[in-house]
């Protein structure tokens, strides 16, 4: 059964060990430090794991800042950490972001291009990865003067 929580300080070690060790997307923008790094300044991270019973099968670490009218952005560099394929966890991950996203008053779509889109396969991936990870503005359509 899939389920998530939110990482803290205690469980950096299991978080940093899943990212490191994820053979298809671990990347050192995703790890705690980074967002540690990017706490300093105007980020606020949020690291996220998910779980397949106890075994950790997918993390985020999305960095969140404040925008106006209230509202924030997130930015996920060179996240999520999950096997494209595992539609499932995929499509958990997703929605779990999507809450916290509404929970925060995000808008925008958070994630960087962390495939090579060039090969058609890869391209195919992407496009369907990126379909998958698109979630709605909260903001109203802005009007053009």
């Amino acid at each position: 059964m899939l389920s998530s929580r939110i990482i803290e300080e205690k469980d950096r070690e299991l978080y940093n060990d899943f990212v490191a060790n994820h053979t298809e997307k671990g990347h050192i923008l995703q790890s705690y430090e980074w967002g540690e790094i990017k706490g300093k300044g105007s980020w606020v991270p949020i690291r996220l794991l998910v779980f397949d019973d106890e075994t950790p099968v997918a993390a985020i670490s999305i960095l969140q800042r404040s925008v106006p009218m209230g509202k924030t952005i997130f930015y996920a560099p060179r996240g999520p950490v999950v096997h494209i394929k595992e539609k499932k966890v995929v499509a958990f991950l997703m929605s779990e972001i999507k809450r916290i996203a509404k929970e925060r008053n995000a808008i925008g779509r958070p994630f960087s291009k962390t495939m090579d889109s060039k090969s058609p396969k890869a391209a195919l991936d992407l496009k369907e990865f990126n379909h998958v990870l698109c979630f709605v503005s909260t903001l109203p359509p802005t009007k053009r003067r």
